[in-house]
């Protein structure tokens, strides 16, 4: 099953969901949203919570990607 199935929580689904649709290794999403590699991947290990205003963040990095 995709890791981004199997998260446990809305925040956590979308953040491994934003690594995966952009393609983004840890040091890229680490550069994109200000944190480190090693909160990158607790993050999408499931280690650590993915706090609200993060997936928020990556939906902000997407919509503005999109606007160019």
């Amino acid at each position: 099953m995709p890791q981004a199935q199997q998260a446990t929580d809305e925040n956590t689904h979308a953040f491994i969901q934003w690594r995966s649709c952009n393609g983004l290794s840890l040091t890229q999403a680490a550069a994109a949203l200000g944190l480190t590699t090693r909160t990158i991947s607790a993050y999408g290990t499931g280690a650590r919570p993915v706090p609200r205003y993060i997936a928020r963040a990556c939906r902000g990095w997407e919509a503005g990607r999109r606007q160019g």
